[in-house]
């Protein structure tokens, strides 16, 4: 997003002290032991920016980050960050003036900073009143006094008390919890303190279960983040989706999850679940990853760095999947075209047809594709090595390559048949079954096997 443009002006000051009147529109206090105040912060953020200098004037710069008005007054830009910066309570002063600071505000980071108070931050986003995005990252906020954990008559009129000089803020959109540790009563207090959040990242607080109410329901909520959690057991999952019925977007990498549920709950509990990352789980078995058949509008999903899919080849991995989960048509960030989805579905075929414990997934693909003829030496295990020709314009030489390794690894490769460095010549590839000519290869990245290579095919080296 574009930062808000600045102004042109000369701002006079009373002097030089820091007690005295500044841009904030509040005197500089001294930072204590404890912490600063979120002026304090603005006013170290801003300081260089707007030039202040030993004399009595400020010179704005015409573009940057924040602006002067006319009158003098700081506005702040539309994305504020103020990371680490040892805040620990809002120190507002007069209200009007800190909503006049604030008032383009959007966007609030305050990752890593020692607020301990739900207070100190309602104090600063009520000033806020266009803010649609909270990130209080790794903040000591789980012993929140606003957060009751006290179930007493009491505690519970004191809880709403404390609500109700919160108050709502109905336009946030984004919330970011990410390390805090915060309760789950804390978790569902503040929840109905921002009653419209689309986007809820609760990652990183060694939650080892989800302990809502089982009749609270949040149905606004389209994208979960839970990463870095301990949840094992996908009955605790289902809570997520029985308090957020609407979620679209669901991501649980490196949690400990080991199994997933094949009763209807998960079906019901996750009827609007498009997308979902399970990267770094601990799922073992085909049996668990077919349950994904079970969620009824999943299309995309991310299954890395799992230890039992790692233990298979790349290519065969995919494969794999793809013919598994019928209902997917993205798999780790890549779609799955229907070419793709037919090669995998046959192969799948071929593969077991000779097994004597098939999968059910083959009886179905079978009543979709037929009894498939055998073919010779069938293995989803892809060809990974090829006889090919190395074309330097004045000899050609023949030689093995392995389709497991990247352009740039191949034309390392190649250095001594070239006679130059890498870096001082441009690899063609010549496909011997099209008559499309040579095709350079741009990306150094990218695998070879990508290119579908095939016996007898021709890489030309041409010096730069």
């Amino acid at each position: 997003m574009a930062e808000e443009p600045g102004s042109s002006s000369l701002a006079k000051t009373a002097g030089t002290d820091q007690s005295s009147p500044s841009p904030l529109g509040h005197a500089k206090s001294e930072t204590t032991p404890s912490g600063r105040s979120f002026l304090d912060a603005v006013w170290d953020k801003f300081h260089d920016d707007m030039g202040i200098d030993s004399s009595i004037e400020i010179y704005v710069p015409k573009k940057g980050p924040a602006k002067i008005t006319d009158s003098g007054h700081l506005i702040l830009p539309r994305r504020l960050n103020l990371n680490d910066c040892g805040i620990t309570s809002a120190n507002a002063g007069q209200p009007a003036d800190m909503t006049s600071m604030c008032f383009a505000v959007t966007e609030l980071d305050l990752t890593q900073n020692p607020i301990s108070s739900w207070e100190e931050v309602f104090n600063v986003i009520h000033c806020m009143p266009h803010l649609i995005f909270l990130n209080v990252t790794h903040n000591p906020l789980g012993s929140s006094p606003a957060c009751r954990t006290d179930d007493s008559a009491e505690g519970r009129r004191k809880g709403e008390d404390e609500k109700s000089v919160l108050g709502r803020l109905p336009d946030l959109r984004q919330l970011v919890l990410n390390d805090t540790r915060l309760a789950w009563s804390c978790i569902v207090d503040l929840l109905k303190l921002f009653p419209n959040l689309e986007e809820l990242h609760l990652s990183l607080n060694d939650y080892t279960s989800v302990d809502l109410p089982p009749d609270f329901t949040y149905p606004s909520l389209q994208r979960l983040f839970f990463n870095g959690n301990k949840v094992y057991c996908w009955s605790e999952i289902n809570k997520l989706g029985n308090a957020f019925p609407n979620l679209q977007q669901m991501f649980l990498a490196e949690t400990n999850l080991c199994t997933l549920d094949e009763t209807d709950w998960m079906a019901s509990n996750f009827s609007c679940l498009e997308s979902l990352s399970l990267t770094k789980t601990q799922l073992e078995g085909w049996e668990e990853f077919e349950k994904l058949r079970l969620l009824p509008s999943l299309t995309d999903v991310r299954l890395l760095g799992i230890p039992f899919l790692e233990e298979i080849e790349e290519k065969e991995r995919r494969q794999l999947l793809v013919a598994r989960l019928p209902n997917i048509t993205r798999l780790n960030g890549s779609p799955v075209t229907a070419e793709e989805r037919e090669d995998a579905e046959r192969a799948f075929i071929r593969a077991f047809m000779d097994s004597d414990e098939k999968p059910e997934r083959y009886h179905e693909l079978e009543e979709v594709y037929g009894r498939l003829d055998p073919l010779v030496h069938v293995s989803l295990k892809p060809q990974t090595h090829f006889n090919v020709t190395v074309n330097t314009g004045d000899r050609k030489e023949k030689m093995v390559i392995n389709s497991n390794q990247t352009v740039r690894e191949l034309k390392k490769t190649l250095q001594n048949i070239a006679g130059l460095p890498a870096n001082k010549f441009t690899l063609f590839y010549l496909d011997s079954e099209t008559a499309f000519g040579p095709e350079r290869l741009h990306f150094p990245d990218k695998m070879l096997y990508t290119y579908n290579l095939s016996d007898g095919d021709e890489f030309i080296i041409q010096p730069k």
